[in-house]
């Protein structure tokens, strides 16, 4: 904030994620916005695994992880080429809620450890179904991570959304 030399009402919009004005624009309510701010977690749960080294920032607390096993989830996953100047984006979502479960930035990696971490996950997480980016480096990614789930004997077709299953 202090760099961009916003103040005011455009540091609270810009940096803060808050409507500050009552104008027909405004997205949401009072209300309504007053509950979207009083659900945010400001102190996630940071897990990071010691294989790969990466760290992921969980929503839920740690006694919750098992439930997550159970309910169907949607992992979006913005791919990159990890190489410093863009991320790679991950969002873990309920699918029933829509609440965010799990999110993570991945830069600077070796992009088919990642892929072999993400099959790892699906793995783990036998109820969520990955919608990965599937341009540039998403498309290797995709290809390691069918190659690992059919030799786990999972079914790629019905763990990545694609539209040969998803629109039959």
């Amino acid at each position: 904030v202090r760099e961009s030399k916003a103040t005011g009402e455009d540091a609270e919009r810009d940096f803060g994620n808050r409507w500050t004005s009552g104008s027909l624009t405004s997205p949401l309510g009072p209300e309504l916005s007053a509950i979207v701010r009083g659900s945010e977690m400001l102190d996630p749960n940071v897990d990071i695994n010691h294989n790969f080294g990466y760290a992921v920032r969980w929503y839920v607390p740690e006694h919750q992880m098992n439930y997550i096993k159970d309910r169907h989830t949607v992992l979006s996953l913005d791919t990159s080429d990890a190489i410093g100047r863009d991320d790679i984006g991950f969002i873990l979502e309920d699918s029933q809620t829509g609440g965010v479960l799990a999110a993570a930035d991945f830069n600077e990696i070796n992009l088919f450890e990642f892929s072999k971490w993400i099959a790892d996950f699906l793995v783990k997480f036998p109820k969520c179904t990955l919608i990965p980016e599937a341009r540039s480096s998403g498309r290797a990614m995709i290809d390691y991570i069918v190659i690992r789930l059919c030799e786990l004997g999972i079914d790629p077709f019905t763990r990545i959304y694609n539209t040969v299953v998803q629109y039959k």
